[in-house]
């Protein structure tokens, strides 16, 4: 069994992790990254935060990550409930949150770039707003949001979306 493991863990990546490696060493040689500590790095590369960390601790911080526009302002009662629903999640409900709407749990350092724009969904049919999911466009974290009329209902459509989007990507 360790001989099976070593000879997968070590020959079988090998040639993969070469050319990752020859590909990052094209965009910045492998030289200049020993100025930089392991965990350094992996802030770099995966972004901000420990995982028991809120992604926006503050509503000041998830303000500043988001934007509205297409028939929404700061001020739509939508947009003001996802705020307070969002500030009231624990670190991994925000992650999952942000997985959703970019596809990474982690903020980049600097913030979101582009910001989380939050946009009105209009119905696809004849029944009420509040009879939809939110969707999104991780590419330009845009998140489309049905006038749901209260914050309990606003949480109770976006963890199934969260929960339906995990593992699947559907074009909306």
């Amino acid at each position: 069994v360790a001989a099976v493991r070593e000879f997968h863990l070590r020959h079988g990546v090998e040639p993969a992790l070469r050319g990752l490696m020859a590909g990052v060493a094209e965009a910045l040689p492998v030289a200049r990254l020993r100025i930089f500590a392991p965990a350094e790095l992996r802030e770099l590369i995966c972004g901000r935060h420990a995982e028991d960390e809120k992604v926006w601790p503050t509503r000041a911080a998830l303000l500043a990550d988001l934007v509205t526009d297409h028939g929404y302002t700061a001020a739509s009662a939508p947009v003001r409930f996802l705020v307070e629903v969002l500030a009231s999640w624990e670190a991994l409900l925000q992650r999952r949150f942000l997985a959703f709407v970019t596809g990474s749990p982690r903020l980049p350092i600097g913030g979101l770039s582009p910001k989380l724009t939050v946009v009105r969904r209009d119905g696809m049919g004849p029944l009420p707003p509040e009879a939809y999911l939110p969707t999104c466009n991780t590419c330009f974290h845009y998140l489309k949001l049905p006038e749901y009329p209260s914050p309990e209902s606003l949480e109770q459509k976006l963890l199934q979306a969260i929960q339906d989007g995990q593992e699947s990507f559907d074009l909306s």
